[in-house]
């Protein structure tokens, strides 16, 4: 070996064995994984980060029973091999898939929908469920799946229920060795028990031959379930699913690499238009009810069941003939399963309660700021491509100009959505190289996606390409999470990282937060947004306005104007007959500390560190009333300002200490009386 090369091996194993002590110290918990030998049985397993192994010969030890792992019946490792691929007459069954490691958010599920009761058993009767694959990758509690789904169908089998496991494009790369999304949990494994990761699941060990013995398909009453989906090249070639099935497990499976120069059949089959990975039904613009009924026809069934494609929710098209159950839980925050009883669908939720699924898709859908703030991973990138120099040259102007967004992480297929934009605000019109921008979708655009025709979403960009730019804008986004914890009217704001891309493709990258549009809010609300007409502060709900100026006074801001709809929304409650105000912008706050904030000469103070109560008429009674409020809020404050680890601990302290520099005004019988208009 070369000297150069020995030093490269060197690098290569400190920087493992780094990483390895790094990881340690969150003690993780993995396995077990069995191996089954001619007269024994290898079980491996990570407990509190160290490596644990026993080889067991003799059948003497009746459980692995380690805590924080899954339990399992060493008397019990036999499994059915799925030779059916046809099931009839079934009256209920539920369907999930790209679980994704997501392991307490998929119990949730089904034991909100009564598959499992609270202990984790089988309660469906002779119900089946089926898993349309993508256990593997991405959250660390792969493995916790397994073990349930490998118990979960004997106890199904007890009853006459079935559970089904078809396998997805993820569990076949980890089979064929590619470990691309695998968590840096089983990293840790892979490398503290100097085992590939994929040699974990060989054809040796029990978990890999349970996986190698599953079908990719498989057909209940009409229904026909596959991760991906069947493309009209696949069909074409061949329409027995039993065929297909047949190839797969014979020629694609116990393979570790398919080459693009194999035969054309098992090309298709393998890649881009083949079951496990086609994309085609999620993208309806490209697909439309006339290939459906060609493809449905072909396979003589009425609909057809995929996943691999994340949705907002289960998705209905053309009439239940194409069912999208690839619900977004991989980013571990909701999700849906679909339900079939008595002949309908519906869309199971997490809280127990079942929609039905129609092709229109009205029930409960998300729209595209929901999906952004309430599913997709803090990663995630929004690119927006349109003419950059335009919008910079134009930004004082309210016009909108054509544009493209393309949600993406780098985990999954991006989003890709046709959109135009504006710039939005005041002042950082005039100052910021890059102002607010307003992204208005395309409506139809959405309904392909499967969102509700709320089309519109605010973009918060840092304001200058300064280091200290950034800090602000993450700032005033914890502005927005502290004004929730007050009013739960508060507008939703999520960091969010951008990449701009001009129409020459140059990149600029920015940090921002997307903020929920006006509309929005008040749908989600059940309220009604004024626009229009005289709204003074007498007509406020009284409360909730004195919360309301009581925060702008902690976070020392006066940028804000209720009379002059200046930062404030008016939203309309309570069927019609109260006011509420909304605070908005609150860039010109003296916590967030722009650069460019300055009072204005009205108020009798020199800098926007300064304190101003822009209230005249507040009595004792209901100073006593919001000091009671926020000292009870004092300690959820506190806590989300500690929590907000995007900013560093310098930052969090100085955001600290204005909060405490107000708790001291308003706990003090002499500072408070200025709140009152006493000197």
């Amino acid at each position: 070996m070369k000297f150069s090369q020995f030093i490269i091996l060197l690098l290569c194993f400190l920087f493992v064995q780094n990483d390895i002590d790094a990881q340690r110290n969150r003690k993780f918990f993995d396995g077990p994984y069995i191996t089954i030998n001619d007269d024994s049985k290898d079980i491996l397993w990570i407990q509190k980060s160290k490596v644990k192994k026993e080889s067991i010969t003799s059948d003497t030890i009746e459980f692995f029973n380690v805590p924080n792992l899954p339990k399992v019946d060493l008397y019990n490792l036999d499994f059915d091999i799925d030779t059916t691929l046809s099931y009839s007459d079934v009256n209920h069954f539920a369907a999930i898939s790209d679980i994704h490691g997501q392991h307490d958010l998929f119990i949730d599920l089904l034991i909100a929908q009564g598959i499992i009761d609270s202990l984790q058993n089988w309660s469906y009767g002779d119900g089946h469920l089926v898993i349309v694959g993508d256990i593997f990758d991405r959250g660390d509690k792969v493995t916790e799946s397994l073990w349930f789904l490998f118990d979960l169908e004997k106890q199904a089998k007890k009853t006459g229920g079935k559970v089904h496991v078809l396998l997805g494009n993820h569990e076949v790369m980890v089979l064929h060795g590619d470990i691309g999304y695998i968590n840096p949990k089983y990293r840790y494994t892979s490398g503290a028990s100097r085992t590939p990761y994929p040699d974990l699941f060989t054809d040796k060990t029990l978990l890999g031959q349970w996986l190698r013995s599953k079908n990719i398909t498989v057909t209940i009453n009409d229904f026909v379930f596959v991760h991906g989906g069947f493309s009209k090249k696949v069909i074409d070639k061949e329409n027995s699913l039993n065929q297909i099935n047949k190839v797969f497990k014979d020629k694609i499976l116990p393979e570790r690499a398919i080459l693009y120069d194999t035969t054309e059949f098992i090309s298709n089959l393998y890649f881009e238009n083949g079951p496990l990975w086609y994309r085609g039904y999620a993208h309806p613009e490209g697909f439309d009810s006339e290939q459906a009924e060609y493809i449905l026809g072909k396979l003589d069934k009425e609909s057809i069941i995929v996943g691999h494609t994340s949705m907002p929710q289960v998705m209905s098209l053309f009439d239940n003939r194409v069912v999208l159950v690839d619900s977004s839980i991989k980013f571990g925050k909701s999700g849906e399963i679909l339900i079939f009883e008595d002949d309908i669908l519906y869309r199971g939720l997490l809280n127990g309660d079942r929609l039905l699924l129609d092709s229109d898709n009205k029930n409960g859908k998300r729209s595209i700021f929901d999906y952004l703030f309430e599913v997709v991973d803090s990663n995630t990138i929004l690119t927006l491509k349109t003419d950059v120099k335009h919008l910079k040259k134009t930004k004082t102007e309210k016009e909108y100009q054509p544009s493209e967004v393309t949600l993406s992480d780098d985990l999954d297929e991006p989003l890709v959505f046709e959109t135009r934009v504006k710039v939005r605000g005041n002042m950082r019109k005039k100052l910021c190289t890059l102002p607010p921008l307003k992204i208005d979708f395309n409506k139809a655009d959405l309904r392909n996606h499967g969102f509700s025709n709320k089309d519109k979403v605010k973009l918060v960009l840092q304001c200058m390409d300064f280091k200290s730019q950034v800090i602000s804008v993450k700032k005033e986004h914890l502005v927005y999470e502290l004004y929730r914890q007050i009013d739960t009217l508060g507008l939703r704001s999520k960091l969010i990282n951008v990449n701009l891309i001009t129409e020459k493709n140059d990149k600029e990258v920015y940090q921002g937060f997307i903020l929920e549009d006006e509309e929005n809010l008040a749908r989600r609300v059940g309220g009604k947004v004024i626009e229009k007409g005289i709204v003074r502060p007498e007509a406020m709900h009284r409360e909730a306005y004195l919360k309301m100026v009581f925060f702008q006074y902690m976070i020392c801001n006066t940028d804000w104007s209720v009379s002059g709809r200046h930062n404030i929304e008016t939203i309309l409650l309570d069927d019609g007959i109260r006011l509420f105000a909304v605070a908005y912008d609150f860039d010109y706050a003296g916590i967030v500390g722009q650069e460019y904030a300055v009072p204005s000469d009205i108020f009798p103070i020199m800098d926007v560190d300064q304190r101003y109560f822009r209230l005249k008429d507040l009595t004792k009674d209901e100073l006593k009333a919001m000091r009671k409020f926020y000292n009870d809020e004092r300690d959820n404050l506190n806590n989300i300002i500690q929590g907000a680890v995007y900013l560093s601990e310098k930052e969090r302290n100085r955001f600290n200490s204005v909060v405490d520099d107000f708790y001291k005004i308003i706990n003090s019988k002499r500072k408070s009386k200025v709140l009152l208009g006493d000197d």
